[in-house]
């Protein structure tokens, strides 16, 4: 997995979690390991993924590889807890 897929998964994640995507860019090809619009790529220095945390309390971002099963897990926790 590369890091562009990283970047793939957290912008999912972001999204699924309903952070507020400030920028966002598509591969310039279609990429098969997501559905059409929900992938997201970095192009140094011209444009980015950023989105807000637009909760009223904080969030916490996990990401881990589980290298035997060659996955890349992210998780974004929304809990008051978190204070």
């Amino acid at each position: 997995m590369g890091f562009l897929d990283n970047l793939t998964t957290l912008y999912n994640v972001a999204l699924d979690a309903g952070m507020e995507i400030i920028e966002r860019n598509p591969h310039s090809l279609p990429v098969s390991y997501v559905p059409e619009g929900r992938d997201a790529m970095v192009n140094w220095g011209t444009s980015d993924l950023r989105f807000r945390n637009s909760f009223d309390y904080p969030v916490l971002i996990q990401m881990k590889v589980d290298r035997e099963k060659s996955e890349l897990i992210a998780i974004i926790k929304t809990a008051q807890r978190y204070l």
